[in-house]
């Protein structure tokens, strides 16, 4: 540790710090900052500053992401492979948190989808109603939106960035289905090697609980219900940072999976 790591580490010196930035994470518009460390979904909410609204469910958070409709980044590449891979013999796709559609515009303009192809995303209010007025502009019949998961049948679950804001696990998501999907895609995930833990998330508009769930806690719980899994990766351009923690919460990395189930 050098001498300025030393100062930071100073109690005087790490109070001011810490002061200086809590402010600054309280009051940063469109950011992606976090703050704390905690055990569960209720000691995060708990925590969660007042003075903006609370998770995605506002018309500020519906209108982000905008040029996603149009566009892919490196993390999407292993999911549009995978993808590209399944549809052409399934074409039932369950995406949870996927927005306005951005993965199904964007990903229409890499990848053939089947002509039967029926994408359902699961979001909140707010993001689902304005996914609906753009698919309505557009005149889209294969993309539909739902508040809560629907006791149907899916080939294909997808989750890109959106586990981490769900208290539940995703096996939670999974019992409510009519059957368990055959292949589970999820990327752009926090995890850890740590017990599962909660951080505070300032995402700009709103701010939000933040779950880090466990790798091989969230492996056995896919695992416990038949499924395999057939391939790891990593989204190197995706960190976490908690400052003032200590650094084993903090991530240099996100990850993605993809499992598979017989039957």
């Amino acid at each position: 540790m050098n001498l300025k790591q030393l100062l930071k580490e100073f109690p005087p010196i790490r109070a001011v710090l810490l002061a200086r930035y809590r402010r600054f994470f309280l009051t940063a518009d469109r950011s992606n900052l976090f703050f704390g460390v905690f055990p569960d979904y209720a000691a995060a909410l708990a925590a969660t500053p007042t003075g903006k609204p609370t998770g995605y469910d506002t018309e500020a958070a519906a209108t982000l992401y905008a040029e996603r409709h149009t566009q892919v980044y490196p993390a999407d590449y292993p999911v549009l492979f995978w993808l590209a891979d399944s549809l052409p013999g399934w074409s039932r796709v369950f995406e949870i948190g996927g927005h306005t559609g951005v993965s199904f515009y964007a990903y229409e303009r890499y990848i053939e989808y089947p002509k039967k192809l029926s994408w359902t995303i699961l979001d909140v209010p707010a993001v689902v109603d304005a996914g609906k007025s753009i698919a309505g502009e557009r005149g889209e019949t294969r993309l539909s939106f739902v508040t809560e998961p629907k006791h149907e049948t899916y080939d294909v679950l997808l989750a890109a960035g959106a586990l981490q804001y769900l208290p539940d696990p995703l096996s939670q998501i999974l019992d409510s289905l009519a059957e368990l999907p055959k292949q589970i895609l999820l990327n752009l995930l926090p995890v850890t090697e740590q017990a599962t833990y909660f951080t505070v998330q300032n995402m700009g508009p709103a701010f939000c609980p933040y779950k880090i769930v466990n790798r091989g806690e969230l492996i056995a719980d896919l695992e416990a219900l038949g499924y395999e899994l057939l391939d790891e990766w990593k989204n190197p351009e995706k960190s976490c940072s908690i400052p003032f923690s200590d650094a084993k919460y903090s991530l240099d990395h996100y990850c993605g999976f993809r499992f598979c189930r017989e039957g």
